[in-house]
């Protein structure tokens, strides 16, 4: 409830309570409430008749007590911190109106706000006033907010800071996320199967140097407990000091541990000596290291989350990350002369040349359909994929070729002189309407039980009863195509599936 305090207006000839409440900008039922002298006479529908205000007559106006404004006035600390060496701030003075209960340094909440394009933009709030700044933060315009209620940048409970660089080669500090990636994990928290574990770690003087990360799981042996490592990465410390990666937590052996949870253990060593000779000395490697002691819980699986994965880097270099392949305007169906959508995302693909390749898939082998050459407009970007007629025959317009009325395409996408290449899943193209060839005939095929080629209009009779004695490729190289000798491994494959005996080719 605010206070209040009062003081004495004597009426004039005229006067309203309505003007005079208008006067000392106070409502007209708190001067009736300091004045029960005052008779009111209601006359109906929300009116009412002042009885006996009169000239001369002395009314009590309450009016809100000013109080002084509370808070935090003022902070101090080093203006000018080093990268990654722990800074600690404190309140040196106090606004005259702040209760005395609440002048406990233990009361006092920290902000730290970044100036981007003019304007000082929150990045992160913390519950004492210490400080490790990273070399992201170096020549940056900073300020440092101390305060009870809520923040003040235009006063001296705003302290500006400049960060100055620190040529001592250091790991500060070591910071793990979940795949949101919004906030950093406690060490209690917990993580499903299959989700992704990201690891941040902050240097100083360390660019271009490597840090070691590795994962450790907890055993426990004959009473004994120790870390045993999983998997280890190398990174480098890029321009901005930090160095991240991430480590998938895929352990299927989770699922018969009737305990249902692991603990992990994340080091990450920083490589010390002049990362620019080909040989540095050898020198023990400085060590940070946090423990998550999360755990794990098999509830949704691992596919629901592989397609959430994308691997954090510290490289300046283009990459690829997740390559998609979908039949447009949600159909369920697509064929030959209609179009798939191709959709590639990654980081710093502007401007660059992407290659992908479209196969028919055809185990063992598979069928090359068509490939091209893009320039990419951004980082994710989406092309379309014409089914065309020819890829139709290049994917094999045989009776075994068509026999489960479709093709099973899929795209491989690369960078432009790469090797390695990523994968879409894949989409069953509709084959039913096409109308199939004859099944081949009047070749001359050599078989494993007898290598002597057949004269020319014969058919060879191959013996399915031992498929794998039947011819090995050496055996038909030299006379059938590679896309008959993979029509004939299918079809003595699809012949042996309908417990057939003998088959004419």
């Amino acid at each position: 409830m605010p206070e209040y305090t009062y003081i004495n207006h004597k009426v004039k000839k005229g006067e309203t309570l309505y003007g005079i409440s208008r006067q000392y900008n106070v409502e007209e039922h708190k001067i009736l409430q300091a004045n029960p002298e005052i008779k009111i006479t209601p006359k109906g529908k929300g009116k009412y008749e002042i009885a006996n205000l009169k000239e001369g007559q002395i009314l009590r106006i309450p009016q809100k007590k000013k109080i002084g404004k509370r808070g935090v006035k003022a902070i101090s600390g080093n203006t000018t911190p080093k990268a990654g060496i722990k800074e600690k701030y404190r309140v040196t003075e106090w606004y005259p109106g702040t209760p005395t209960e609440m002048k406990n340094p233990a009361n006092v909440k920290w902000a730290v706000y970044y100036k981007e394009k003019g304007k000082y933009i929150l990045k992160f709030k913390k519950e004492i006033g210490e400080f490790t700044f990273h070399e992201q933060a170096i020549g940056k315009d900073i300020k440092i907010v101390g305060y009870l209620y809520s923040p003040e940048l235009d006063n001296d409970s705003a302290l500006s800071v400049k960060v100055s660089p620190n040529q001592k080669p250091s790991l500060t500090t070591l910071t793990l996320y979940d795949v949101k990636k919004d906030k950093p994990l406690s060490q209690n928290a917990k993580l499903k199967l299959g989700q992704i574990l990201y690891v941040v770690a902050n240097t100083t003087g360390s660019v271009g140097k490597k840090i070691e990360f590795t994962l450790l799981k907890k055993e426990e042996k004959q009473g004994k407990t120790e870390y045993k490592t999983v998997t280890n990465t190398t990174e480098k410390v890029s321009t901005k000091g930090t160095a991240t990666t991430a480590f998938p937590l895929n352990d299927y052996k989770l699922l018969v541990n009737p305990i249902k949870k692991h603990e992990y253990k994340v080091k990450a060593q920083l490589e010390e000596g002049n990362a620019k000779k080909d040989k540095p000395k050898q020198q023990p490697k400085k060590e940070e290291s946090i423990i998550y002691k999360g755990t794990i819980f098999f509830k949704e699986g691992w596919n629901k989350f592989r397609e959430t994965y994308k691997k954090m880097t510290t490289s300046e270099e283009p990459q690829i990350q997740k390559v998609s392949l979908y039949i447009p305007g949600g159909k369920e169906k697509v064929s030959y002369g209609e179009i798939l959508k191709l959709k590639i995302e990654g980081k710093n693909l502007k401007g660059q040349s992407i290659e992908y390749t479209v196969y028919e898939d055809d185990w063992p082998l598979k069928d090359e359909l068509d490939s091209s050459i893009v320039q990419m407009k951004a980082d994710v970007q989406e092309l379309d994929i014409q089914l065309t007629k020819e890829m139709y025959k290049k994917g094999g317009t045989s009776w075994l070729e068509l026999a489960d009325g479709k093709h099973e395409i899929y795209v491989d996408v690369k960078l432009k002189g790469e090797i390695l290449a990523k994968s879409t899943k894949i989409i069953e193209v509709d084959t039913s309407t096409i109308k199939m060839e004859p099944i081949p005939g009047n070749r001359a095929v050599m078989t494993g039980e007898d290598k002597k080629m057949t004269k020319k209009g014969e058919k060879a009779r191959v013996d399915i009863k031992d498929p794998i004695a039947i011819f090995s490729i050496d055996d038909i190289t030299g006379i059938l195509t590679a896309k008959e000798i993979k029509q004939l491994i299918l079809l003595v494959i699809l012949t042996r599936k309908k417990e057939k005996k003998l088959v004419s080719v």
